[in-house]
């Protein structure tokens, strides 16, 4: 579990009992995890567009740098990890290695549909992929005030992959 304002992240057990699994100079707000098959943490930071990758012992270390400074969340998924950049609009696919490519978002800002490159976002938070690997579905803002700020509800959006 992540723990934003203790700059940590904690492992629940089966039966319930929580402890801090690591406390890090490198996790600045964690606010997504996942995990891949070997037991190796990714956290994505909120507040400075890290990747955060921690062994199962603990140890951290910066994967990757997300532009944007904003991370969303991000998912583990066929040994990738994609990353929702929430300032930046966009999404990334990160390699376990730290490779970082755009995979979608044409980095404006809106609520238009189209080719993953193409489609653009306001503060992307979330991403799934669907059942059948062709489309993500990506939860945001609907939109923003002149003022940039954030109105409410978030919407949930389908952005095909074919």
């Amino acid at each position: 579990m992540c723990s934003c304002g203790n700059n940590s992240i904690r492992k629940i057990s089966k039966d319930g009992d929580s402890r801090e699994f690591v406390k890090s100079e490198l996790l600045n707000c964690p606010n997504g995890i996942t995990m891949d098959d070997i037991g190796t943490f990714y956290v994505s930071n909120f507040y400075d567009g890290s990747v955060v990758k921690i062994l199962p012992d603990g140890t951290s270390s910066i994967l990757a740098i997300i532009p944007g400074e904003n991370n969303g969340h991000l998912i583990n998924y066929d040994n990738f990890l994609y990353v929702v950049a929430r300032s930046a609009h966009q999404i990334y696919k990160v390699s376990l290695k730290g490779e970082l490519n755009l995979f979608a978002g044409s980095g404006k800002k809106g609520n238009e549909n189209g080719a993953a490159l193409e489609a653009t976002f306001c503060f992307p938070n979330d991403i799934v992929f669907s059942l059948d690997n062709s489309a993500i579905y990506i939860n945001e803002v609907a939109d923003t005030t002149s003022k940039g700020i954030l109105l409410y509800p978030t919407i949930v959006r389908k952005i095909d992959l074919n």
